[in-house]
């Protein structure tokens, strides 16, 4: 026994040093990516049962209303002031009025059971399966089967039935506080023949700044009648890296 307890004694040092070793390994991972101030990085993963063939709770019917009073904890004057928000934004950079009877206007929230989640917040120490993401807002979706013509700052661009666009949030359930992230789509999200796309928004966060979002869903439907979103998010503050958000405000002035 002594003998026992003395060898391990010896190995002490070395059992230390690995474990220091293996925690900066851990630290290092979560390190920020030197040409920006933060980095996430959602996925998801996990089968579920789609509603009407969507990733949306209560599906096409929903109105997203528990994610604006149950999630976000919001007002009715708050809920009422987003909404007026995103239908400026949808006419202002797309030229689409909500009321126009060729596209779908309304609110929306992602199915939980999808288990979207925050896998890499650098910086932080996040836990292996991630922080949950509740992701909803408001979108409109072009149901015209000949498409529509847009306006605004896409005057002219002729986009299919299927499209997509968001004003929407992001809140993050980390702990001990969570993370709320504004985002609204930079351009059309236009869906390819077999399902997928791809996103690319504009990110507003008051603990991290301005930011930008791209994207990929590629959704794959199971044998046995689940679907799996199969997506992945990377979310960078600034939008474009600090080397280029240099470069972008000389050219500005």
């Amino acid at each position: 026994m002594k003998k026992s307890i003395k060898n391990t004694m010896k190995l002490l040092p070395a059992l230390l040093l690995l474990a220091l070793a293996e925690g900066n390994a851990v630290a290092d991972s979560n390190k920020t990516p030197t040409d920006l101030d933060k980095m996430l990085v959602y996925i998801s993963t996990t089968p579920f049962t789609p509603i009407d063939g969507t990733f949306m709770v209560d599906g096409m019917m929903g109105d997203g209303m528990h994610f604006q009073k149950e999630v976000l904890k919001r007002t009715d004057e708050e809920i009422a002031q987003d909404r007026n928000n995103a239908i400026d934004f949808f006419q202002s950079r797309f030229g689409i009025s909500v009321t126009d009877p060729r596209v779908h206007f309304s609110g929306f929230e992602i199915l939980p059971e999808l288990e979207y989640r925050a896998v890499v917040i650098s910086g932080e120490n996040v836990p292996p399966k991630g922080w949950p993401v509740h992701d909803g807002g408001w979108m409109v979706i072009v149901m015209d089967p000949q498409g529509i013509d847009l306006g605004g700052e896409f005057a002219g661009t002729h986009v299919t039935p299927g499209t997509m666009f968001v004003h929407a949030n992001y809140l993050i359930d980390k702990k001990p506080t969570p993370v709320l992230l504004n985002y609204q789509a930079k351009r059309p999200i236009v869906p390819d023949t077999y399902g997928s796309f791809q996103v690319n928004c504009e990110i507003f966060s008051e603990q991290y700044g301005n930011g930008q979002a791209i994207g990929g869903t590629l959704p794959v439907a199971l044998p046995d009648g689940r679907m799996l979103i199969n997506t992945r998010n990377i979310i960078t503050f600034p939008p474009f890296g600090k080397t280029a958000a240099e470069i972008l405000s000389v050219e500005a002035q």
